[in-house]
């Protein structure tokens, strides 16, 4: 389940394109934060993602891309042009496939392929019609899915949404969200071969082709709770059109339904766009990432971390020839110890093992505050690394710091059998994921 908004530089205070995404996944599921250089390939050369094999592009752009440990596949990233991808399971009547692309797939091969929105949506289209979209699509279990789409740059932003192979697409004109369940009805300008009769056939006015009704299963999307999101976040983005800043995107991302900081165990969670675990299904935001684009830079604020709603938004770009954190030589498990850090620590917080959060949190805004103030005038690129080396280690130092005082502390004693049993099983679950290896997928070079 997840979550994502944009605003065009119409909609916002500073003339900048915004994007925001939350990814909520299962609880226990680290979510990588990963930058991957542009790169020439030789010709017919081959690309292993997540269950198949593709042919690859002559070249791929530098992106920075949020992506589940065992994918090949992103969540939502940038590219070096600015685009901006993020995808939503949505559940339809269509069957699946065997085993081909899946959504995440989609997000990382546009952001790797496309120099603007308007090529991303072509290059997720024609991969979608070539190979299909099919699999499993969960770390633990079996759950598969279909996908929408929000892409955009600094001039333009679509949402396509699927069913199988069939797709719809229209263009956002100042601001818009998407959520886990299908948004268009019959308000699409584009839309597949493959619906050509169906459309054609429903020429009368009151019976026009509505993509939502005819391919939705209303049952799974409302289990997910998904319209209920969507309404909160096309509110928000409605209710602030024309002054938004990357502040009312944090604050929206972060959003409790129960309006708490840190809201304890309960089964109802699907208002909360900053979600935490224990629901039916259980699935928490395991990463955030906000973006912001305008004719001078690219900048992104990640979270890095489960629960914006405790995480601190880090500043990086992608104009950096280096990033310290994202690749050293033991880049992958550096991230992976830093998500599974701040995954003990939000797991404490909400176990109420610390006391005093509303102390943690007063930190966390001011010294968010100040590091991205600074990072809006940063110039060379000792300056930027220099502020993203003290924002990553600042967090990792006071959240450490406040883990090794709570692992003093026995769990409360107010929990209900049912929080008792969730933890129980969250620990174990989370003892797997932290023994699985990373997926590593590279391309192969093809036969002399």
């Amino acid at each position: 389940m997840c979550d994502t908004v944009v605003a065009l530089p119409v909609a916002t205070a500073e003339g900048s394109m915004l994007f925001g995404k939350n990814s909520d996944r299962e609880p226990w599921e680290p979510l990588f934060l990963e930058r991957i250089r542009n790169k020439d390939h030789p010709r017919g050369a081959k690309l292993r993602c997540t269950h198949i094999e593709i042919d690859q592009s002559p070249h791929t752009y530098d992106i920075l891309i949020c992506r589940p440990s065992w994918t090949w596949g992103a969540e939502m990233g940038v590219n070096e042009h600015g685009v901006v991808v993020g995808n939503e399971a949505v559940f339809t009547r269509k069957n699946f496939t065997i085993p081909s692309l899946i959504g995440m797939d989609l997000v990382r091969l546009a952001l790797e392929r496309s120099s603007n929105a308007e090529e991303g949506v072509e290059i997720v289209t024609r991969l979608l019609e070539k190979y299909g979209q099919g699999g499993r699509c969960a770390f633990k279990g079996k759950l598969q899915y279909h996908n929408s789409f929000l892409i955009a740059d600094y001039h333009k932003a679509f949402v396509l949404e699927t069913a199988g192979l069939h797709w719809v697409a229209y263009k956002i004109q100042e601001s818009g969200a998407i959520s886990n369940t299908l948004t268009v009805r019959r308000h699409f300008e584009r839309y597949s071969q493959s619906l050509t009769n169906r459309i054609s056939r429903q020429i009368h006015p009151d019976r026009s082709f509505d993509f939502k009704r005819t391919f939705e299963r209303k049952i799974h999307t409302r289990l997910g709770g998904g319209e209920k999101r969507l309404h909160i976040t096309q509110s928000f983005m409605r209710k602030w059109n024309g002054t938004l800043t990357y502040t009312d995107i944090a604050a929206l991302l972060r959003y409790h339904h129960s309006r708490a900081h840190t809201p304890r165990f309960s089964m109802k969670r699907k208002k909360d766009i900053c979600m935490h675990p224990g629901g039916i299904p259980s699935f928490q935001t395991t990463g955030s990432l906000i973006v912001e684009v305008n004719n001078k830079s690219i900048t992104a604020l990640v979270s890095a971390g489960p629960l914006p709603c405790l995480s601190l938004y880090k500043p990086l770009w992608l104009t950096q020839e280096h990033l310290p954190w994202l690749e050293s030589e033991n880049s992958q498990e550096l991230i992976k110890d830093f998500w599974f850090l701040r995954e003990e620590f939000a797991r404490y917080v909400q176990q109420g093992r610390l006391k005093d959060v509303s102390a943690y949190l007063e930190w966390r805004d001011a010294f968010e505050k100040d590091i991205i103030k600074r990072s809006r005038t940063c110039i060379g690129e000792p300056e930027k690394i220099s502020l993203v080396d003290e924002a990553f280690s600042k967090e990792k130092e006071v959240m450490s710091a406040l883990i090794k005082e709570a692992r003093t502390k026995p769990p409360p004693l107010c929990w209900s059998p049912r929080e008792a049993w969730y933890w129980k099983q969250h620990e174990r679950f989370v003892q797997i994921a932290a023994s699985t290896p990373i997926n590593t997928s590279t391309e192969k070079q093809p036969s002399q």
